[in-house]
């Protein structure tokens, strides 16, 4: 029979699947602090686009509007669609810093143990 450990403390989660041999099989990491952003996915709201940059700004409830590239994959595709005010499912690529926003994607993918959907 597999065991599950977890040890919570208040920055982080600390989750361990351990095989009948004592092996470890699984482990997961969850930081608990409200700042950390990458890989969340958010439904943001379009609030500027500038054609001449390939690039739109989305607010997706940070200090600062998050920068989508629109210049690569699915961003090109979307960029003669997009208008102000419109809602885009958007993941965090890079956090914010240095108050820059976000740096955010519109090719959104889920990682799982044994799969990525993309």
């Amino acid at each position: 029979m597999h065991k599950i450990l977890v040890n919570v403390m208040r920055e982080e989660i600390r989750m361990a699947v351990i095989d009948e041999d004592g092996q470890l099989v699984d482990f997961v990491l969850e930081r608990t602090d409200e700042s950390h952003m990458a890989n969340h996915m958010y439904k943001g709201t379009v609030k500027n686009v500038l054609n001449g940059m390939q690039a739109a700004f989305v607010d997706i409830g940070g200090s600062q509007n998050a920068y989508l590239n629109l210049q690569q994959g699915k961003e090109q595709k979307i960029l003669p669609r997009l208008s102000v005010g419109q809602q885009i499912l958007v993941q965090v690529v890079k956090e914010e810093m240095l108050g820059k926003g976000a740096r955010v994607t519109a090719d959104v993918s889920l990682a799982g143990r044994f799969m990525v959907l993309l």
